[in-house]
């Protein structure tokens, strides 16, 4: 849909405000309960974005997700749609397991307040990760060489995953995982979102 700014913020083009208004009908005819707004360098210039995001609110209501490119880090606009769509996606559903696993905890008698481990070994609280669940993404990985540190009592390492073939080298730095200078792939669909440095070495025949 035509919008949009250039780099210096500058509009591409007019806001396409009836094109918007139109795809709303259509999400809330046919029940859409998630939907992603990105504009172009939107990170920079976020009001056609915003303006989007409000028509679309007021048509379909406050109960379907809303995920706006501008609100996560990272360049490259397909990028930013790509984690913008999926985080929409996710969002219904991670909130369901976050009922659940905090309802689990509660009939155990733990009542405390949860944070969740991301892709690259830092901690989420439960209302950023309900926006941004893709930063779960490659959380296994960065648990486990969360928990290689704390049994080594290693800052520095170089942790190896040799079950399968090829072998996967992982390291840290400063207590650190390691990141991806980049956004990671998930399920290989590219994103803005940055996980742990692997590097993989086939085994010898």
């Amino acid at each position: 849909m035509a919008g949009g700014h250039h780099f210096d913020g500058s509009p591409r083009c007019p806001l396409d405000t009836d094109s918007i208004a139109r795809f709303a009908k259509e999400c809330r005819r046919n029940k859409i309960r998630a939907v992603a707004v990105v504009g172009t360098n939107s990170q920079s210039a976020a009001g056609h974005e915003q303006r989007a995001a409000q028509i679309v609110t007021e048509i379909v209501g406050q109960r379907t997700n809303l995920v706006l490119g501008s609100t996560m880090s990272g360049i490259g606009l397909v990028e930013r749609e790509n984690t913008a769509v999926i985080e929409a996606a996710l969002a219904q559903t991670t909130m369901r397991s976050v009922d659940e696993i905090s309802a689990e905890l509660n009939q155990g008698g733990v009542d405390t307040e949860l944070h969740w481990v991301t892709g690259t070994g830092t901690l989420l609280s439960t209302a950023e990760l309900v926006s941004h669940p893709l930063k779960l993404h490659r959380s296994l990985l960065a648990s486990a060489l969360n928990g290689v540190m704390h049994e080594t009592d290693r800052a520095n390492l170089i942790a190896i995953d040799a079950r399968g073939d090829p072998v996967w080298v992982y390291t840290v730095s400063d207590g650190i995982p390691n990141q991806t200078p980049s956004g990671t792939r998930f399920f290989g669909i590219p994103t803005v979102v940055p996980g742990s440095t692997t590097s993989s070495v086939e085994r010898p025949e």
